[in-house]
């Protein structure tokens, strides 16, 4: 059972989802989105109910930064005994187990999925608070177009780290995203590069 967990939705809007949904074949699969910028513990804790739930093994998130540090805490909190805000105010040194947990980047500009760190706020006092695992993550992919293959071959390694990222993709949206960045720092407004 595969948990996707994304954001606002334009992984609908712009094929994605469906990209993942072909390469995860024919397993069950659950999704939870609305995670948003500077992921909140509460709207984390509904995924992580949901995760438990349906007692998902494996958790895919598919999105930026946010979402991939989101689905960190989900996969660390859907198998934490006692209150998941412990996590957090423990920066994740009580973490014992986790659901394994992949992602498919569509943005390159965090590289979270890269580290096994989160930060994560707790709307109701506005905390912010970090913490790392060494659980967190366990796959990353970048290339949609051997999504499919990839995601065959991969099977069922949850001990292992797996990353498949295509350079030249992952450089390109890096570029776009410093030089969206750099635009902004210079004219003073926001500049989208689809």
């Amino acid at each position: 059972k595969v948990l996707i967990v994304y954001g606002g939705g334009s992984i609908k809007k712009h094929g994605t989802f469906d990209k993942v949904l072909k390469g995860l074949g024919n397993r069950n699969v659950f999704e939870f989105n609305g995670i948003e910028p500077n992921p909140k513990f509460e709207t984390l804790m509904k995924a992580v109910e949901l995760g438990r739930k349906e007692n998902v093994d494996y958790l895919l998130a598919v999105g930026g930064g946010s979402v991939i540090d989101g689905s960190k805490f989900i996969a660390a909190a859907a198998r934490y005994e006692g209150d998941a805000w412990e996590i957090l105010q423990t920066y994740g040194s009580k973490i014992s187990d986790a659901v394994p947990l992949g992602t498919v980047l569509t943005l390159a500009a965090t590289g979270s999925e890269m580290n096994n760190g989160a930060v994560i706020t707790k709307a109701e006092t506005q905390d912010k608070l970090f913490f790392f695992s060494t659980y967190l993550p366990h796959y990353f992919h970048v290339d949609f177009e051997e999504f499919h293959d990839e995601w065959a071959e991969f099977g069922d390694m949850h001990d292992e780290v797996v990353c498949i990222a295509a350079p030249r993709e992952h450089a390109k949206s890096t570029f776009f995203t410093f030089g969206d960045l750099l635009h902004d720092a210079i004219f003073g407004k926001r500049h989208f590069i689809l």
